[in-house]
Protein backbone atom coordinates (compact mmCIF):
# COMPACT_ATOMS: atom_id res chain seq x y z
CA UNK A 1 0.00 0.00 0.00
CA UNK A 2 2.65 2.38 0.72
CA UNK A 3 4.15 1.95 -2.72
CA UNK A 4 0.93 2.22 -4.35
CA UNK A 5 0.36 5.48 -2.38
CA UNK A 6 3.55 6.46 -3.33
CA UNK A 7 2.72 6.13 -6.96
CA UNK A 8 -0.42 8.02 -6.46
CA UNK A 9 0.94 10.73 -5.24
CA UNK A 10 4.10 10.86 -7.40
CA UNK A 11 1.23 10.62 -10.15
CA UNK A 12 -0.92 13.31 -8.60
CA UNK A 13 2.05 15.70 -8.57
CA UNK A 14 3.03 15.32 -12.24
CA UNK A 15 -0.30 15.92 -13.33
CA UNK A 16 -0.38 19.29 -11.27
CA UNK A 17 2.53 20.84 -12.67
CA UNK A 18 1.61 19.41 -16.07
CA UNK A 19 -1.60 21.97 -15.53
CA UNK A 20 0.63 24.63 -13.88
CA UNK A 21 3.12 24.31 -16.90
CA UNK A 22 -0.42 24.57 -18.76
CA UNK A 23 -1.72 27.76 -16.81
CA UNK A 24 2.05 29.61 -17.05
CA UNK A 25 1.73 28.86 -20.94
CA UNK A 26 -1.78 30.26 -21.26
CA UNK A 27 -1.16 33.18 -19.07
CA UNK A 28 2.03 33.78 -21.46
CA UNK A 29 0.21 33.60 -24.48
CA UNK A 30 -1.79 36.18 -23.09
CA UNK A 31 0.80 38.41 -21.77
CA UNK A 32 2.21 38.65 -25.53
CA UNK A 33 -1.30 38.82 -26.93
CA UNK A 34 -1.58 41.88 -24.52
CA UNK A 35 1.75 43.24 -25.31
CA UNK A 36 1.49 43.52 -28.64
CA UNK A 37 -2.05 44.98 -28.98
CA UNK A 38 -1.15 47.93 -26.29
CA UNK A 39 -0.21 50.87 -27.69
CA UNK A 40 3.52 51.89 -28.49
CA UNK A 41 2.32 55.47 -29.40
CA UNK A 42 3.52 58.65 -27.81
CA UNK A 43 2.10 62.12 -28.68
CA UNK A 44 4.03 64.39 -28.76
CA UNK A 45 2.82 68.07 -28.66
CA UNK A 46 4.65 71.27 -28.54
CA UNK A 47 4.89 73.46 -25.15
CA UNK A 48 1.81 75.49 -24.24
CA UNK A 49 -0.32 73.94 -26.82
CA UNK A 50 -3.94 73.43 -25.79
CA UNK A 51 -6.23 71.26 -27.70
CA UNK A 52 -8.55 73.20 -30.15
CA UNK A 53 -6.75 76.56 -29.11
CA UNK A 54 -3.42 75.56 -30.40
CA UNK A 55 -0.45 76.97 -28.85
CA UNK A 56 3.07 76.66 -28.31
CA UNK A 57 5.91 76.76 -30.94
CA UNK A 58 5.74 74.28 -34.27
CA UNK A 59 7.55 71.37 -34.41
CA UNK A 60 9.87 71.86 -37.65
CA UNK A 61 11.72 69.49 -39.68
CA UNK A 62 14.92 69.60 -37.08
CA UNK A 63 13.41 68.05 -34.44
CA UNK A 64 11.63 65.67 -36.08
CA UNK A 65 14.38 64.64 -38.06
CA UNK A 66 16.15 64.32 -34.36
CA UNK A 67 13.58 62.39 -33.23
CA UNK A 68 13.23 60.02 -35.63
CA UNK A 69 16.98 59.07 -35.19
CA UNK A 70 16.39 58.14 -31.58
CA UNK A 71 17.21 54.39 -30.58
CA UNK A 72 13.94 52.34 -30.36
CA UNK A 73 11.93 54.59 -32.70
CA UNK A 74 10.00 52.86 -35.29
CA UNK A 75 8.62 55.89 -37.08
CA UNK A 76 7.27 58.97 -36.39
CA UNK A 77 4.07 60.88 -38.54
CA UNK A 78 3.58 64.25 -37.96
CA UNK A 79 0.14 66.47 -37.94
CA UNK A 80 -0.46 70.18 -38.77
CA UNK A 81 -3.86 71.95 -37.23
CA UNK A 82 -5.75 74.36 -37.69
CA UNK A 83 -9.48 76.19 -37.14
CA UNK A 84 -11.73 76.22 -40.38
CA UNK A 85 -12.72 80.33 -39.93
CA UNK A 86 -14.28 80.67 -43.70
CA UNK A 87 -17.79 81.02 -44.44
CA UNK A 88 -18.31 77.58 -46.94
CA UNK A 89 -19.35 75.28 -43.70
CA UNK A 90 -21.23 74.86 -40.90
CA UNK A 91 -20.15 72.72 -38.28
CA UNK A 92 -22.18 69.56 -37.35
CA UNK A 93 -21.74 70.39 -33.54
CA UNK A 94 -23.71 72.99 -31.29
CA UNK A 95 -21.85 74.57 -28.69
CA UNK A 96 -25.24 75.19 -26.86
CA UNK A 97 -25.71 71.46 -26.40
CA UNK A 98 -22.19 70.83 -24.76
CA UNK A 99 -23.22 73.23 -21.82
CA UNK A 100 -21.17 76.08 -20.19
CA UNK A 101 -17.77 74.28 -19.96
CA UNK A 102 -17.33 73.87 -23.30
CA UNK A 103 -17.82 77.65 -23.89
CA UNK A 104 -15.35 78.27 -21.32
CA UNK A 105 -12.77 76.24 -22.90
CA UNK A 106 -13.28 77.84 -25.90
CA UNK A 107 -13.14 81.31 -24.49
CA UNK A 108 -16.52 82.07 -25.42
CA UNK A 109 -15.46 82.62 -28.61
CA UNK A 110 -18.17 80.38 -30.65
CA UNK A 111 -21.54 79.98 -31.00
CA UNK A 112 -20.62 76.86 -32.83
CA UNK A 113 -18.10 73.66 -31.98
CA UNK A 114 -15.12 75.44 -34.70
CA UNK A 115 -14.43 72.86 -37.45
CA UNK A 116 -11.11 71.35 -36.66
CA UNK A 117 -8.89 70.72 -40.20
CA UNK A 118 -5.88 68.34 -39.55
CA UNK A 119 -2.72 67.74 -42.16
CA UNK A 120 -1.77 64.27 -42.34
CA UNK A 121 0.81 62.84 -44.62
CA UNK A 122 -0.10 60.35 -47.27
CA UNK A 123 2.12 58.10 -45.98
CA UNK A 124 0.53 58.20 -42.35
CA UNK A 125 -2.07 54.43 -42.53
CA UNK A 126 -2.94 55.39 -38.77
CA UNK A 127 -5.28 58.57 -38.53
CA UNK A 128 -5.53 58.75 -35.00
CA UNK A 129 -7.49 62.48 -34.53
CA UNK A 130 -7.73 65.03 -32.00
CA UNK A 131 -9.39 62.71 -28.65
CA UNK A 132 -8.12 60.04 -29.84
CA UNK A 133 -10.55 58.24 -32.38
CA UNK A 134 -9.42 57.03 -35.35
CA UNK A 135 -10.99 58.19 -38.76
CA UNK A 136 -12.14 54.99 -41.07
CA UNK A 137 -12.87 55.56 -44.39
CA UNK A 138 -16.65 54.65 -45.02
CA UNK A 139 -16.52 55.84 -48.70
CA UNK A 140 -14.17 57.40 -51.77
CA UNK A 141 -10.55 57.46 -50.59
CA UNK A 142 -7.29 58.66 -48.44
CA UNK A 143 -4.63 60.75 -50.35
CA UNK A 144 -3.00 59.01 -52.82
CA UNK A 145 1.41 59.50 -52.39
CA UNK A 146 1.48 61.79 -55.93
CA UNK A 147 -1.51 64.53 -53.49
CA UNK A 148 1.09 65.37 -50.84
CA UNK A 149 0.39 69.17 -51.86
CA UNK A 150 -3.20 68.72 -53.62
CA UNK A 151 -6.20 70.25 -53.20
CA UNK A 152 -7.94 67.58 -51.98
CA UNK A 153 -10.09 66.61 -48.54
CA UNK A 154 -11.29 63.73 -46.71
CA UNK A 155 -14.77 64.84 -44.71
CA UNK A 156 -15.86 63.32 -41.08
CA UNK A 157 -19.63 61.83 -41.97
CA UNK A 158 -21.25 64.18 -39.30
CA UNK A 159 -20.08 67.64 -41.23
CA UNK A 160 -20.25 65.87 -44.99
CA UNK A 161 -24.09 65.44 -43.97
CA UNK A 162 -24.53 69.02 -42.15
CA UNK A 163 -23.26 70.57 -45.21
CA UNK A 164 -25.03 68.44 -48.05
CA UNK A 165 -21.67 67.35 -49.13
CA UNK A 166 -20.93 64.06 -51.62
CA UNK A 167 -17.84 62.68 -52.92
CA UNK A 168 -16.55 65.22 -55.94
CA UNK A 169 -18.20 68.24 -53.89
CA UNK A 170 -15.91 71.26 -53.73
CA UNK A 171 -15.44 73.28 -50.26
CA UNK A 172 -13.40 76.64 -50.64
CA UNK A 173 -10.87 76.71 -48.25
CA UNK A 174 -9.00 80.82 -47.49
CA UNK A 175 -9.71 81.17 -51.20
CA UNK A 176 -8.99 77.74 -52.80
CA UNK A 177 -11.64 75.32 -54.19
CA UNK A 178 -10.69 71.70 -52.30
CA UNK A 179 -11.77 68.48 -53.53
CA UNK A 180 -13.96 66.12 -51.10
CA UNK A 181 -12.24 62.50 -52.49
CA UNK A 182 -13.38 60.69 -49.09
CA UNK A 183 -15.95 60.41 -46.38
CA UNK A 184 -14.85 59.02 -43.13
CA UNK A 185 -16.42 57.41 -39.56
CA UNK A 186 -14.95 57.99 -36.19
CA UNK A 187 -17.34 57.03 -34.11
CA UNK A 188 -17.52 60.41 -32.33
CA UNK A 189 -19.78 62.99 -32.96
CA UNK A 190 -16.29 65.43 -32.78
CA UNK A 191 -14.55 63.28 -34.52
CA UNK A 192 -16.97 63.05 -37.41
CA UNK A 193 -16.68 67.08 -37.96
CA UNK A 194 -13.07 67.33 -38.56
CA UNK A 195 -11.80 67.71 -42.01
CA UNK A 196 -8.54 65.81 -43.27
CA UNK A 197 -6.00 67.68 -45.75
CA UNK A 198 -2.58 66.57 -46.90
CA UNK A 199 -0.02 67.41 -44.66
CA UNK A 200 1.56 70.14 -47.25
CA UNK A 201 -1.70 71.59 -48.11
CA UNK A 202 -2.55 71.97 -44.90
CA UNK A 203 0.32 74.07 -44.02
CA UNK A 204 -0.28 76.28 -47.31
CA UNK A 205 -3.87 76.88 -46.78
CA UNK A 206 -3.58 77.73 -43.02
CA UNK A 207 0.13 79.71 -43.53
CA UNK A 208 1.50 77.04 -41.41
CA UNK A 209 4.91 75.97 -40.54
CA UNK A 210 6.03 72.84 -38.76
CA UNK A 211 3.65 70.17 -37.23
CA UNK A 212 1.17 70.82 -34.56
CA UNK A 213 2.12 67.70 -33.35
CA UNK A 214 3.52 63.90 -33.62
CA UNK A 215 2.88 60.11 -32.61
CA UNK A 216 6.12 58.74 -32.00
CA UNK A 217 5.95 54.61 -32.21
CA UNK A 218 7.91 52.80 -30.04
CA UNK A 219 9.64 49.38 -30.68
CA UNK A 220 8.06 47.67 -28.08
CA UNK A 221 5.76 48.71 -25.42
CA UNK A 222 8.92 47.88 -22.67
CA UNK A 223 10.49 51.15 -24.85
CA UNK A 224 8.11 53.78 -24.61
CA UNK A 225 9.16 55.38 -21.10
CA UNK A 226 12.42 55.36 -22.15
CA UNK A 227 11.79 57.23 -25.59
CA UNK A 228 9.02 59.47 -23.94
CA UNK A 229 12.43 60.18 -22.00
CA UNK A 230 14.82 60.68 -24.77
CA UNK A 231 11.92 62.83 -26.53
Amino acid sequence: MRTLFTVVLLAVSICLALIMLTINGAFQNQLDSLKANVGTNIEVRPAGSYALLGGGESIQEADIGNISSLPHVVSVQKTAQALYTGNSLVSSINIGRLGRRATSVLGGQFSQMPIVTMGFEPSNSSLVLLGGASANIQSGRYFSANESDANVAVMGQALAKKNNLVLGSKVSINGTDVNIIGIFSSGQAFGDSIMILPFDTEERLFDLSGASSLSVQADTIQNVSTVASSI
